[in-house]
């Protein structure tokens, strides 16, 4: 069992009109496809006991990571991404018990990424 929490950001319906208004392909989402494979964020499992106030310091940068995974373009996003409109647009479940039972190492593809980089200037 990991010492982590998993917090999974649903979509309402308000989001799900965002991308339908934004998206160039002209494809229609509905709010079941559109949480078929959601984003899983892991948090300290303290965080879990306080995830109102844990929301309440954070829900900018999920907002933003959830916005930016349907749409890059930061100008056609919301004016606001205050936690009220994240209430509106997002539901949120928590979960405590999570079991690893891969059996490869747990790893960070972009820290991978960042090590390609450094290697890059070490070449130098």
């Amino acid at each position: 069992m990991l010492n982590r929490v998993a917090l999974i950001v649903r979509y309402r319906a308000p989001f799900v009109a965002w991308v339908n208004e934004v998206d160039e392909d002209g494809m229609e989402l509905n709010l079941e496809d559109a949480n078929d494979d959601n984003q899983v964020y892991l948090l300290d499992p303290e965080d879990a006991d306080a995830v109102e106030e844990w929301l309440d310091l954070n829900h900018e940068l999920l907002f933003e990571n959830e916005l930016e995974a349907w749409c890059e373009d930061e100008a056609l996003w919301p004016d606001s991404l205050d936690r009220d409109t994240f209430d509106q647009w997002f539901a949120v479940e928590v979960h405590s018990v999570i079991y690893d039972v891969g059996s490869g190492p747990i790893f960070d593809d972009e820290d991978d990424e960042d090590d390609e980089d450094e290697d890059d200037y070490e070449d130098d």
